[in-house]
């Protein structure tokens, strides 16, 4: 199955590259969660990632003189910014390798992995070039919902098998977790925005996609579902236009009796492994309170707090310690293998944010969270200026999506992979060029234009018949 459908995913790429057509721009829309499990039969080059960008990019050869002027693309400054941090740390990583005896750097892997971080970027990039009318733009935003809601079903239908923490083609749980955390805030903006019949396909889809996200048992993306969800409902009630205030009071009292029953509308499954968090779990642990070099003794007791949290809590302190050690970083890629320096074998970091500040210094973080905030903030403008209900109704949601993705990468790390962000980067691209592409709309102006055209026309005429 999975061969198949590399197959008709490298089709349609071939096919835009050779024939001009959109088809490219579909199936990134519909893959894209895909591209991590899918493994190319042929070499480096045809890997989905770059099938999808050989696609594009012969679509944007091939439409030529045809295109339209290409617009500013927002948040360009800050992505070359984060580019060139990566580039350069990736090239200390190569000329100056961090020696860790038993687990030497794979520098092939490292500059593979750094060209896998640009490629949402470079989509982007893309995307907001050829998305040339909103007709397209609603057509491939419309494939993402639709792609992350078939995720979703995946989730759910894993659970029902019984597997216990579910995780579609997302790799892991909580990358997953993190997945339906933005996927399932994008929803409920439109919960919220839409009216009548309309709103009852993403009350569907909202429900789903927090059914996904509770089968993965992820608690980072529970976390930042509800501060994503948190922030949207408070953006809905203080600054949309689109709802009444008693539509907004009736919200309000709906969503505080929510929160105040929510022990009681959780799973018990999902609220057994949110409280294990803190009451402990009665597994045995791996985790010593020696392990942890700068944490008083006591602070990592299993009955209160169980072991994933305490190996994520070791984790982060490692790595602290790491870029006390080496502030300006030690290269791009190598923060996994610089664990093994205190724990005896390569651990992910779990935190974006940390891995970064390992890798590159403070000022590669610095520049990572330039990039955040200005992308909230491009986001965040568009959804004001926006007067039509459907084109702030997807700012909105992309709003929170991007609140939900950066709460849960300060337990994972994989933010800059396609597979995991790359439909936020691919709708963001859709929805602000559309937004830059006002089309031109009547209205009371115009009307008087004509009307005074109308008259000085009639003026000179009758001016001349009585001369």
């Amino acid at each position: 199955m999975k061969t198949l459908l590399y197959h008709i995913l490298l089709l349609c790429c071939l096919s835009s590259l050779f024939t001009g057509r959109r088809w490219v721009l579909y199936a990134l829309a519909l893959f894209t969660p895909l591209v991590q499990t899918l493994q190319s039969p042929y070499s480096f080059l045809f890997s989905p990632p770059n099938a999808l960008l050989l696609g594009l990019l012969g679509l944007m050869l091939r439409a030529g003189k045809e295109q339209k002027p290409s617009h500013p693309v927002h948040n360009l400054l800050v992505i070359l910014l984060w580019t060139v941090v990566l580039a350069a740390g990736t090239l200390r990583t190569w000329l100056i390798p961090p020696q860790i005896p038993g687990f030497p750097i794979d520098i092939a892997a490292v500059f593979i992995n750094s060209w896998y971080w640009t490629t949402p970027f470079l989509m982007y990039w893309l995307l907001y070039q050829l998305v040339d009318s909103r007709d397209v733009a609603r057509r491939v935003i419309a494939l993402c919902m639709l792609s992350a809601v078939g995720e979703a079903f995946l989730a759910v239908y894993e659970r029902l098998q019984g597997i216990g923490r579910a995780t579609a083609h997302l790799d892991e749980p909580n990358r997953a977790g993190a997945f339906f955390a933005g996927t399932a805030v994008f929803f409920f903006a439109f919960v919220l925005m839409e009216k009548g019949r309309q709103r009852w396909p993403f009350l569907i889809a909202w429900v789903l996609t927090m059914t996904a996200l509770f089968a993965t048992l992820s608690r980072g993306g529970m976390l930042a579902a509800g501060l994503g969800s948190m922030v949207i409902f408070a953006i809905f009630l203080l600054f949309s236009e689109q709802k009444g205030l008693a539509t907004k009071f009736n919200y309000m009292v709906l969503g505080i009796l929510v929160a105040g029953n929510i022990a009681l509308i959780l799973p018990e499954r999902v609220m057994d492994r949110l409280l294990v968090t803190v009451q402990g779990d009665p597994r045995e642990t791996d985790v010593k309170e020696g392990d942890i070099f700068d944490l008083p003794a006591g602070s990592i007791d299993p009955e209160k707090m169980d072991d994933s949290a305490a190996d994520r809590l070791l984790l982060w302190t490692v790595g602290l310690r790491l870029y006390r050690e080496q502030p300006s970083g030690y290269g791009s890629f190598t923060a996994t293998p610089l664990q093994a320096k205190y724990r005896g074998s390569p651990k992910a970091m779990h935190n974006i944010y940390l891995q970064v500040l390992v890798e590159h210094g403070i000022q590669g973080l610095a520049c990572l969270v330039l990039l955040i905030l200005t992308v909230a903030r491009n986001l965040w403008k568009s959804f004001r200026k926006a007067t039509a209900i459907e084109e702030s109704t997807v700012l909105l949601g992309l709003l929170g999506y991007w609140v939900a993705l950066c709460v849960a990468h300060f337990f994972v790390n994989p933010f800059f992979m396609l597979h995991l962000t790359g439909q936020f980067w691919i709708m963001s691209a859709c929805a602000l060029r559309a937004c830059s592409e006002k089309e031109p709309v009547p209205s009371r102006m115009n009307d008087v234009k004509f009307a005074a055209r109308g008259v000085a026309g009639r003026l000179q005429r009758d001016t001349t018949a009585w001369r």
